[in-house]
């Protein structure tokens, strides 16, 4: 484990040689404006911005003014697509008090914001953005006014150790008929703000995801392949009746948890914790031929145990076991598998904001070499709303990227309204301060 601190791109790639990975590299930039066709919609680059939870929500969750503020600096971007944060399906299902939460009482709230952010797109940028909403069930990291309340598929040895939460805590069949049904209504609701797609989220160990390594779990959501992804695709055959030419279904998924058999998905029994991506594969082609879906949005990892895997960064909650850029090859490499074995869906590649003002010819060289379809970034919009010109330029410096401090997730995960620290300090740093002397 090394901090970033490469004066050039072949000293990135001189390392990725020492620590035996590689990187795809193109200097031709101009290929993240290439245009692409989203659901019969067509969109002028491949950039994508990922969703990234801010507790910034009112009480009833809606957007306050920093969710509004948030989102109108990323409407700055000109991405393609603005994959929106998780929004919880139910208050109980929520990660904090902060989450967004779309309901019939806030619709309205909703639908300003989007229209405010189309209105923007069509004045600076002259086209109209993807705007997806991610739906959520939080499972194991639930949290009733900010208080830990899980519910969770099964216990897990890995992440629980010798303290098991109480057998309350799992959930039951009945209630995951219930939550699936929840999902098919907010979709509805999804569609009524004026959002194009809904993301029903399969990633970093929320229930969705969670249950997708429940080989010890007895009855229809465990044991064998089809009933560990029942939950997933029943809660997509909910949704889909709202489906037309302008809305459509999508998914963020994780396709490696990085635990080993039995605690995580992603693994062969016996192997220990190598990536097998066979599995998501086969998830992926059922998702795409029964419901539809065209785009994935690929991650891994779980951020409350292993965010290194997801997030790779210089400083965070714990020391990661292996070197930052093995964290960003493994993202790239998983896209890639989950690409080939599925040629006919659009992915999209994650974890690319760590390679800060490299990240352009890289991403650019996943793109020519197949490896995703669009470039998405999280951590560099939020430090750096206006980084797309750059970007597809290469003409991006470090005094324009994330310094993946982690610190944004510090705010987040004490319940403060989140941001970054640095390049937008005038709000954040502030509140940064008086969290670290609280």
């Amino acid at each position: 484990y090394t901090k970033f601190a490469y004066r050039n791109v072949g000293e990135v790639m001189d390392t990725a040689r020492e620590l035996g990975i590689s990187f795809p590299y193109s200097a031709e930039t101009m290929v993240l404006a290439q245009p692409i066709e989203i659901n019969r919609i067509n969109l002028p680059n491949r950039i994508l911005i990922q969703p990234l939870e801010c507790c910034d929500a009112l009480p009833d969750g809606s957007p306050s003014k920093y969710t509004l503020r948030r989102y109108g600096r990323i409407a700055e971007s000109g991405a393609a697509v603005l994959w929106t944060e998780a929004n919880a399906i139910d208050k109980r299902y929520a990660s904090s008090n902060g989450q967004l939460h779309l309901t019939k009482e806030n619709l309205d709230s909703f639908k300003r914001m989007l229209e405010d952010i189309r209105s923007y797109y069509l004045r600076v940028h002259g086209f109209n953005p993807i705007i997806i909403v991610q739906a959520t069930h939080s499972g194991r990291y639930s949290k009733i006014d900010n208080k830990t309340a899980p519910i969770i598929a099964q216990h897990n040895k890995y992440i629980e150790g010798a303290n098991l939460l109480p057998d309350e805590c799992i959930v039951s069949d009945v209630d995951l008929h219930i939550a699936e049904e929840k999902f098919g209504v907010f979709a509805k609701l999804a569609k009524e703000a004026g959002f194009n797609s809904i993301d029903i989220k399969c990633s970093h160990f929320y229930l969705a995801s969670e249950l997708l390594s429940a080989y010890y779990r007895p009855g229809e959501y465990g044991g064998t392949f089809e009933n560990r992804t029942r939950f997933i695709m029943n809660c997509m055959r909910a949704a889909k009746p709202e489906t037309n030419h302008s809305f459509f279904l999508t998914c963020r998924l994780n396709c490696y948890d990085g635990f080993p058999y039995p605690w995580g998905f992603g693994v062969r029994e016996g192997s220990s914790i190598a990536p097998d991506y066979s599995e998501a594969n086969r998830l992926v082609a059922m998702l795409h031929e029964e419901i539809g879906i065209e785009l994935f949005n690929i991650t891994l990892g779980n951020p409350y145990v292993n965010p290194y895997m997801n997030r790779p960064y210089d400083s965070g909650s714990m020391e990661p076991p292996e070197h930052p850029l093995v964290g960003v090859a493994r993202m790239i490499e998983s896209a890639r598998c989950i690409k080939k074995a599925n040629p006919s869906v659009l992915i999209v590649g994650s974890g690319l904001s760590y390679l800060r003002q490299f990240t352009g010819v890289i991403s650019a060289g996943a793109l020519k070499d197949g490896c995703f379809d669009m470039a998405g970034f999280g951590r560099l919009a939020l430090a750096n709303p206006r980084f797309t010109g750059k970007l597809i330029s290469n003409e991006l410096t470090k005094k324009d990227c994330c310094i993946t401090c982690s610190s944004c997730t510090q705010l987040m995960r004490s319940f403060n309204i989140a941001g970054c620290v640095v390049r937008d300090s005038q709000i954040y740093g502030k509140r940064y301060k008086e969290m670290m002397r609280s």
